[in-house]
């Protein structure tokens, strides 16, 4: 179970990565945090992304998402075998 938990934060890490580098600040210079939650099958595949906690800024908001639609997520190392896994992430955006 340890290593399974490993795994996914290993796995986690790397996605993180990838939609932080597809995030972009919309136009407007907007701060805040947005927090997501999705769900990636083990081939890299995402299934679904929600907002979970808004900035309050529907802009903010969208551009997260957006982000995390925009990724080529990698797929999940051998050891993790289920449908699908789910992560929350916060998205951060400064002026």
């Amino acid at each position: 179970k340890a290593e399974v938990a490993e795994l996914k934060a290993a796995w986690g890490a790397r996605l993180r990565a990838k939609i932080e580098a597809k995030k972009r600040a919309p136009d407007g210079g907007a701060a805040g945090a947005v927090k997501v939650r999705f769900a990636v099958a083990p081939s890299g595949q995402l299934l679904s992304v929600e907002v979970v906690a808004s900035s309050g800024q529907a802009a903010l908001d969208k551009a997260a998402v957006k982000a995390v639609r925009a990724a080529h997520l990698p797929a999940a190392p051998k050891g993790l075998t289920g449908a699908s896994y789910g992560f929350t992430l916060t998205l951060r955006y400064a002026p």
